[in-house]
Order: structure tokens, then sequence, then C-alpha cells
């Protein structure tokens, strides 16, 4: 059997490529907040508008993160059966293709979360470290389970590059309303808060933020927003290249 054989997709595959995809969407709509924050309790959406509305938490993120990667490697190893019972062999390089522990790649990305337990050595606060190696789990379940789809059936390169636009396009709408209406909807709450806090005006550096109006969509800063948007201008860039020149002759 060659590596240019098809595979005959089962369900698992089909929905470990769609929560792939809805999760390269979201990170930058739904998890571009702070990993975490030392000593600060995490606000968790309960209910069906504050699951649209707001970010969520980073282990939300390691959740979906370990599920997909369940589902990936389950996908697998059912294609594998299925391919048994058709009197196909997996091949060695086969295996290797799609299971990461098999290969450098994967040992790599599981020995940089083995290193991270390091992080809890004399940790002055343990809830930081503990948040930040389930974030690293998270990256690496994700990076993997990424991998191996896209070695599985490489045409899923189209899906994901086209999640990865969505969320470039949605984040940079929250942003231009952010610019022309967010601040100044965030400004009058604010004075009303201090008016009932019988304050004058509002705390200076707040006042100094909203008059700057630097845009951070949903990112936690204006400068993860913009280091976000120079990574994807290219893939942008390219994407529209190749579009107009299948449709636009010279």
């Amino acid at each position: 059997m060659t590596d240019n054989t098809p595979i005959q997709k089962n369900l698992l595959t089909r929905l470990a490529e769609a929560l792939a995809a809805l999760l390269i969407f979201l990170l930058p709509v739904k998890m571009a907040l702070m990993v975490s924050i030392p000593e600060m309790p995490m606000d968790y959406p309960y209910d069906f508008w504050s699951i649209v509305l707001i970010n969520w938490p980073m282990p939300v993120f390691a959740v979906l993160s370990g599920l997909l990667l369940l589902l990936t490697l389950a996908a697998g190893w059912t294609e594998d059966i299925f391919r048994r019972n058709q009197n196909h062999l997996c091949t060695e390089q086969e295996r290797k293709r799609f299971f990461p522990w098999m290969n450098l790649y994967g040992g790599v990305w599981i020995l940089a979360g083995l290193v991270s337990f390091l992080g809890m050595i004399n940790a002055s606060c343990r809830e930081y470290a503990d948040q930040m190696i389930y974030y690293t789990f998270g990256v690496i379940s994700f990076t993997l389970s990424a991998g191996m789809l896209l070695k599985r059936n490489p045409r899923i390169v189209k899906v994901f590059t086209g999640a990865v636009l969505a969320g470039l396009v949605l984040a940079v709408l929250v942003g231009i309303d952010q610019y022309f209406f967010g601040f100044q909807e965030l400004e009058n709450y604010l004075k009303e808060q201090a008016a009932e806090a019988g304050v004058d005006q509002i705390n200076g550096k707040l006042q100094i933020n909203l008059d700057e109006k630097r845009i951070t969509s949903n990112f936690a800063i204006s400068n993860i927003f913009g280091g976000y948007l120079a990574a994807l201008m290219p893939l942008l860039a390219a994407v529209i290249w190749r579009f107009a020149s299948e449709r636009v002759q010279p």
C-alpha cells in the first residue's frame, strides 16, 4: 500500500477535522486573553449569552485540545482497523505518519510538556504554574492533532486556512467596532460608575488608554493584537493573490 492510496474517512475523522477547524477559528475570537494572571480568579461563562459575548478562560482551550487529540488518535485506530478488515496492512511508515510519538516531531513536543513541570519547583504561586502547564499541554495537544490530521489528509489545509482567515476577519471587525463605538461606550460606562462612587473623573491611566484608542479587539493588549495581524498579513496576501490570479486574466 503506497502513501498515495486514498484513505476512507470515518465519522471520528470528520469530527476531529471539524473540531480542529472550529478551534482554529475560535482562538483569536474567544481565547485570546491572558493565559493566567497570578492570584486572580478566572471568570467562567455559565449562561448562553455569556458564552456568546465574553472571552473564554484558558482551561477551555486545554480541554477542547485534549478532546481533539483523543478524537484524532481514535480516528487513526479505527481507520487502521478498517484497512486491516479490507486486507490492507498498515506499514510502519504509515503508522509513523499518524502517531506522533513514533517520530522526532512528536517526541520534541512531548518533551516540552514534561519540561514544563519544572515550573512547579519553588513556584511562588502554585496556581499560576498549574495553569501554565495546562496551557502548555493544550498547545501540544492542538499542535499534534493538527499535524496528524494534515499528514493524514493534506487537502484539509484549505479548510484550516479558511478557518484562520475567518477568525482574522471577525477579529478585525471587532477591532473596528471597538474603535468607532466601543471606546465611547466604555468611557460612558466608566463615567457612570465614577459618578455613582462619588468620583469626579475616571482613573488617570484608564482615561489615557481611552484617549489613545489603542485597539485590542478580543486580545488582552494592543501589542498582541498587532503581532497577530502582522503574522497573518502574508497569509492573507497570498490567498488574495492566488484567488485573483485564478480568476483575473492579465
